[in-house]
Parts: structure tokens; sequence; C-alpha cells
């Protein structure tokens, strides 16, 4: 499962995953200040069911991979 990251000038991780069982990748950012949260919680290769994500469109322009869509990691996200 390919993992890449980068830091933008908004001070967020960007990271892509492959959905598991649907074949697509779909970026999430995880903003500074979760990214010790959820790099505290989260493992590579585990599978994790999220709930309260918020999903955006992304511009075309802004898209890392081939999908519309991006998570946004937030403190509600469970």
């Amino acid at each position: 499962m390919p993992v890449k990251s980068r830091k933008t000038e908004h001070e967020a991780q960007q990271v892509l995953k492959k959905l598991v069982g649907h074949g697509k990748m779909i970026q999430a950012t995880i903003f500074k200040a979760y990214i010790k949260q959820f790099s505290e919680a989260l493992s590579v290769n585990d599978v994790y069911y999220l709930s309260n994500a918020r999903i955006l469109k992304i511009p075309q322009e802004y898209r890392l991979v081939d999908n519309d869509y991006q998570i946004i990691f937030t403190g509600e996200l469970l």
C-alpha cells in the first residue's frame, strides 16, 4: 500500500492511502494541530473505520491522486 507525505505552506501533512477493496487512492490532510494525535493513534498497513470525517471536493490543481475528494482529519474524527 503506497504511502506518501509532504509538508505544505499551511503546515499540513498530505497522506495518500489506498482504500482497501476499492482500488482507488484518496488524499487525506492532517493539519498541524492534529499530526501528533493521529501519528500516535494510526499505524501503517492497519485498517480503520472512520466516522465524523470531513470529505471535501478538491480543485483539480491541488489533486495529488486521481480522485475528486479528500478526507480532512480533525479532532472529531473517530
